[in-house]
């Protein structure tokens, strides 16, 4: 065997070990549990897209069950602690308006720590609002759920005045399912000037 040969088989020899040892920490990875709950703690997500890829790259979720609609106002995803589950906060992009009535919605996403998601509300309210004063005049509401959740609620909804220039549509109630329950609650608000925020 000449030198050229045998150093070429070494060589070849050197790489394998090393794909070899990649493949391995590869499948040790794809073992290791994964929580979504201890993810969103320690990343900060800040789009859909975002929080699209980790449910289909980590949690394995398909994509036909996640949201593609990304053109949002507000997008907030937090842990709730209490209730053991990921919660994703959205709210409508509207266009800059100086009329006096506007509407708009926002969204609460409920996720397990696996990244399923058990339930959503929903919340929309129309506002009359002028320089000194504004008022909620419709508000309407929903909780909904993928057909596999065991999760059911009939929610509440409310509005009012946090003060003369601001107003507010509440949804609010508790889900239950299997002996668990959770309380939710998500307020659109709207001031004097038409700025809507969402909590």
């Amino acid at each position: 065997m000449t030198r050229r040969i045998r150093k070429s088989l070494i060589g070849i020899l050197v790489i394998s070990i090393t794909l070899l040892g990649n493949i391995v920490a590869v499948h040790a990875d794809d073992d290791r549990s994964f929580s979504l709950i201890e993810y969103c703690e320690e990343h900060q997500i800040n789009t859909q897209e975002e929080f699209n890829y980790v449910l289909t790259t980590y949690c394995g979720i398909s994509s036909e069950f996640l949201d593609y609609d990304t053109d949002y106002e507000y997008f907030c995803v937090d842990v709730d602690q209490e209730n053991d589950c990921v919660v994703v906060i959205k709210m409508e992009k509207i266009s800059a308006t100086r009329e006096q009535t506007v509407s708009n919605s926002a969204k609460k996403n409920y996720y397990d720590s696996n990244g399923n998601k058990i339930f959503t509300i929903r919340v929309e309210g129309t506002f009359m609002f002028t320089i000194g004063w504004c008022a909620c005049t419709s508000s309407s509401g929903s909780f909904t759920k993928p057909f596999s959740s065991p999760w059911n609620s009939t929610p509440t909804i409310s509005s009012g005045n946090t003060s003369a220039t601001k107003a507010y549509a509440l949804i609010s109630g508790t889900a239950t399912a299997l002996g668990l329950s959770r309380s939710y609650t998500l307020t659109l608000t709207c001031d004097n000037t038409g700025h809507f925020e969402c909590y």
